[in-house]
This record gives structure tokens, C-alpha cells and sequence, in this order.
């Protein structure tokens, strides 16, 4: 299931979500979900425009190695 994922995800296959009914957020928690992103990147040193860091970092997901999430504050 990884490599298949994996696959998918470097053949330029967008992402489905696995709960269908939920949709996408908006307003204030689509900003949220935006200060969380930016947060969490600048703590792993990971630039807006660096597509390869950030490629890496989902992919890590896939391979079965979950990015831990910890001391990322405002």
C-alpha cells in the first residue's frame, strides 16, 4: 500500500481524501489550518518554494515514517 501511494503521489496524482463527506475548510479554519502549515515548516526549516523539502516531508507518510509533530508554538 505505501509503494503504491508513493507511486501515485510522485506520478503527479492528486491527493482523495479518505472521508469524502467532510470537503475543504474555510474561513477562519482554512486560516488556521494556513498559520499551522507555515508554523510547522518554518520549525523544520523548510522554505515555501522548496518543492523537493516539502515533497520529502509528505512522502514521509507513505514510507511509514509519520513526521512527529511536537514544540511548534506561535
Amino acid at each position: 500500500m505505501n509503494a503504491g501511494n508513493t507511486e501515485r503521489m510522485l506520478g503527479g496524482v492528486p491527493p482523495s481524501k479518505e472521508s469524502r463527506g467532510i470537503g475543504s475548510y474555510e474561513g477562519e479554519h482554512r486560516d488556521r489550518q494556513v498559520e499551522i502549515a507555515v508554523q510547522l515548516f518554518q520549525a523544520m526549516g523548510i522554505a515555501r518554494d522548496d518543492k523537493d523539502k516539502r515533497q520529502d516531508w509528505i512522502l514521509r507518510g507513505f514510507r511509514g515514517n509519520p513526521p512527529i509533530l511536537s514544540g511548534v508554538q506561535k
